[in-house]
């Protein structure tokens, strides 16, 4: 009898153990932006700002962004997801940008800046609110991206796809292209909102500018 008793303490206890974490940054107060950049194989110009968060090694996870993409002109990009501060190819990424093929979004794995991506694109971007959600089988090595309109509704499912590298973030990441030329491009705590903003300038067409704006107003990760 106390074996069993002492069988089922544990089960107990190792289901507690398994129960999620949850980290919520819903940017009532300003978080700690850590600062980079970076240049890619053609010399392009990248700007980044992390959050750290509780390091998830070799586990499942799923993180959320609650954003508004606010400005679309052609040429301007923003990538949202996680990454490694040490292993700068263990990342997971959604980019948004316009190119000559529309406004779209791109799904990334274990790549510094661009090609090959993970899942085809989704073309549809507007401006408006949205959903993001990042989820990782560690098992499987797999990861799902899913993207919602700002009440839930779903608009485009990847389903689960090979990850091309394990996952072992330890930060939130922003990116944008920039030309610090112009020194327009900037992510930056937006106390005001209780966001964060970004916004991608590479250049002008004339009076156009070639620009991309968000507002990320929350980022949930479970694992």
């Amino acid at each position: 009898m106390k074996k069993i008793m002492m069988l089922l303490a544990l089960s107990v206890l190792g289901a507690a153990a398994a129960e999620p974490k949850t980290v919520k940054f819903d940017f009532a107060t300003q978080p700690e932006l850590a600062e980079a950049t970076y240049k890619d194989v053609r010399n392009l110009e990248y700007m980044e700002r992390s959050i750290a968060i509780p390091p998830v090694s070799g586990q499942n996870f799923q993180v959320e962004f609650k954003l508004a993409v606010t400005n679309i002109k052609p040429y301007g990009n923003i990538w949202v997801g996680v990454s490694n501060s040490k292993r700068k190819m263990q990342n997971a990424f959604v980019r948004f940008g316009k190119s000559d093929s529309g406004a779209l979004l791109h799904f990334y794995s274990g790549v510094s800046f661009g090609k090959p991506v993970t899942a085809k694109p989704w073309k549809g971007l507007q401006k408006q609110d949205y959903i993001v959600r990042i989820e990782y089988n560690a098992g499987s090595m797999q990861i799902r991206y899913q993207i919602s309109d700002g009440s839930g509704k779903q608009l485009h499912d990847t389903g689960f796809v090979t990850c091309r590298v394990p996952l072992n973030p330890d930060r939130i990441s922003i990116r944008v292209n920039d030309n610090p030329d112009f020194g327009v491009s900037t992510i930056n705590y937006n106390a005001e909102k209780q966001s964060v903003f970004a916004r991608s300038l590479i250049g002008y067409e004339g009076n156009t500018p070639y620009m991309l704006e968000m507002e990320i107003k929350e980022v949930t990760l479970v694992f």
